[in-house]
């Protein structure tokens, strides 16, 4: 039973003594150098992140987009191409 009591002195002990300091924290000022240095620094990571991710997503949508244009344009030239001259637009 004392052993326990007196694991439980140390713990709480130690607990209250890492509250108490970690309350005492001084507020860290930084210089506007320091400042933009680090806004640079988050705004390269990311941009770089955004960029490598419009990359992936136009690779994808020209796969996608670029069959139904070119399908679209062999459309027209194969409608030329019977009728000898551009088709009129349909009115929906």
């Amino acid at each position: 039973m004392w052993r326990i009591m007196k694991n439980w002195l140390i713990y709480s002990c130690l607990l209250s003594f890492y509250f108490l300091a970690s309350c005492k924290k001084d507020k860290i000022v930084l210089s506007k150098a320091t400042l933009q240095y680090k806004i640079d620094s988050i705004y390269s990571k990311r941009l770089d992140e955004i960029e490598s991710e419009a990359r992936r997503d136009l690779e994808h949508r020209i796969t996608i987009e670029v069959k139904v244009k070119a399908d679209s344009i062999y459309k027209i030239k194969a409608k030329i191409d019977t009728a000898g001259h551009l088709p009129k637009p349909s009115k929906k």
